[in-house]
This record gives C-alpha cells, sequence and structure tokens, in this order.
C-alpha cells in the first residue's frame, strides 16, 4: 500500500490535487527514491479513474521527480550526483546574487525577520530537532530571496524548492547531516552579519561559500549510500 496522503476537493482541478499529493509524498520521503507508482493502485485508493492519475503522474515527471519507462511504468526519481551538481550550482548563482543584491537594499525589519529565523534554527539544532531546523533553514532562505523584491526570483527561486525538500528527505535521517547543521547555523550567522554590516560582497562570497558546503554534504552521503 502506497504511503501518501491526499483530500480531494471539489473546486481545486482533480489531476492538480493529486499531483499535489504525490508530489508532498515524495519530497518528505514517504514515497521512496526508485518506488514504483501504479496507477490503478494509486486510483483505487483515491476511489477515481486512472485517468487523472496517469496526467498527475506525467506532471511530476516533467518536473523531474518521476521518470517514466515505457512498459515499466512510472517510478520516484533516484537521486544523482549530476541532479545535486546542477541544482546546487543555479542555487549558488542565486543566493549569491540575491545577498549581493540585498545587502544594500534590506530594511531593519528584513534583518529582524531573518534573526527571528536564525534563533529557531539555533534552538532546534541544540534540541537535536532536525526536522524543525531544516524547516526554519528553508524559511530563513524564503526571506533572504523575498528581501530583494524581485518577484520574478521570487517565482525561479520556488520552481527548486521541491528538490530542495527532496534531498533533504534523503538526508535527514543520515548522522552526518546532524553535525552539518551546527556549522550550517554558523554560516547563516555569518550571513546575517555581513548583511547588517551592508557589506556586498562578503554577503555573495559567504552565501555561495554556504551552498557549497550543502553541495559537498550532500555528495558525501550520497556517495556513502551508494
Amino acid at each position: 500500500m502506497f504511503n501518501i496522503s491526499i483530500k480531494i476537493n471539489e473546486p481545486k482541478r482533480l489531476i492538480d490535487q493529486i499531483a499535489s499529493g504525490l508530489r508532498d509524498s515524495i519530497t518528505s520521503g514517504r514515497l521512496k527514491p526508485g518506488e514504483q507508482l501504479k496507477e490503478m493502485e494509486i486510483a483505487d485508493l483515491l476511489r477515481v479513474s486512472r485517468s487523472p492519475v496517469r496526467e498527475a503522474i506525467r506532471i511530476l515527471n516533467l518536473e523531474g521527480l518521476v521518470d517514466l519507462f515505457p512498459r515499466r511504468g512510472a517510478r520516484v526519481h533516484l537521486i544523482t550526483l549530476e541532479d545535486v551538481k546542477d541544482i546546487y550550482q543555479i542555487r549558488e548563482m542565486i543566493e549569491g546574487f540575491v545577498c549581493s543584491l540585498s545587502a544594500e537594499n534590506m530594511q531593519e525589519e528584513d534583518i529582524a525577520e531573518l534573526e527571528k529565523h536564525w534563533g529557531l534554527m539555533e534552538v532546534h539544532s541544540k534540541n537535536g530537532n532536525l526536522d524543525n531546523y531544516l524547516e526554519a533553514s528553508t524559511n530563513f532562505h524564503n526571506k533572504l530571496i523575498a528581501s530583494c523584491h524581485n518577484k520574478k526570483l521570487e517565482t525561479i527561486y520556488q520552481g527548486l524548492l521541491n528538490w530542495f525538500k527532496l534531498f533533504r528527505s534523503f538526508i535527514h535521517t543520515a548522522d552526518i547531516q546532524k553535525t552539518r547543521a551546527s556549522s550550517s547555523l554558523l554560516e547563516h550567522r555569518a550571513i546575517i552579519d555581513a548583511l547588517n554590516d551592508r557589506n556586498k560582497d562578503l554577503s555573495e562570497k559567504l552565501s555561495r561559500e554556504h551552498v557549497q558546503k550543502g553541495r559537498d554534504n550532500l555528495f558525501q552521503v550520497l556517495k556513502l549510500a551508494n
């Protein structure tokens, strides 16, 4: 039986609801990388026909979260080193640019909100609550992106979030990630301080280094898993 939870509500298009539920199940780790998605079983579970399930799976295939194989059906995408390299390369460029742009224009209330998210990260790090730490970290980075007040850039970044969630669902149980959280906390602190000092070059440098270290950590986890 599939480990998915989807609530069907009439106002929203059925295909979108199924795609959203499957997407959440994949990025949360309830559906594991490589796990087969059987249209009939999902349709029976949701009490719908196979057609909207098939279309929902196609949407996830276009997003890169599901792989389709002729005569073998669909499987949750297996994370590769190439995936990590590509996504983190984009992330490094975006977040480095955002820190450079925001350093000169960030308002006091923006800094205060980053401080709030960092404070939650510190609490969760000390308590060893990795899931809550990662959620607070995600909120920190979302606020960082929002602080540059560029809606188009926010949209592009939001398109990467499913990949970030997928990566985190894969590594959140690894002991190496718990160690990474401690050093990551200090890196976030340094980024806030550089932004608060309106140091454009240092903000960008620290942001890029932070993303690179996250990438290298994920590389290490993937290599150990293989």
